[in-house]
């Protein structure tokens, strides 16, 4: 009796973090998901790059301009900096801040 507790007990408990887990990519249509995916963005990249108005298309663009890592994309999309002007600077060592300064953006 106590083993038949036991596993029922662990069957509940699987069935429970089963339908727990989420899938990564959700909230993404499985086309939007595809399209992050080939660009090799995660999904938690993914959220945070369309959270702040980046499409997989304009990611496509700062990725072919050298630019891979999604902190640096929102670092300088956020500060209005197309993905062209960001690989410039970004070659010659300024920063978003002086960039500004500079008057891009």
């Amino acid at each position: 009796m106590k083993q038949q507790l036991a596993v029922a007990i662990t069957v509940i408990a699987l069935l429970l973090t089963a339908c727990a887990s989420q899938d990564p990519w959700h909230g993404f249509s499985s086309k939007e998901k595809q399209e992050w995916s080939v660009l090799g963005i995660s999904p938690s990249d993914a959220k945070e790059l369309r959270k702040n108005g980046l499409t997989p298309t304009l990611t496509k663009n700062w990725i072919k301009s050298g630019i891979k890592k999604p902190a640096t994309i929102l670092k300088w999309y956020g500060a209005g900096f197309t993905a062209k002007q960001s690989a410039k600077f970004i070659k010659q060592g300024v920063s978003v801040k002086k960039a500004l300064a500079i008057g891009g953006g």
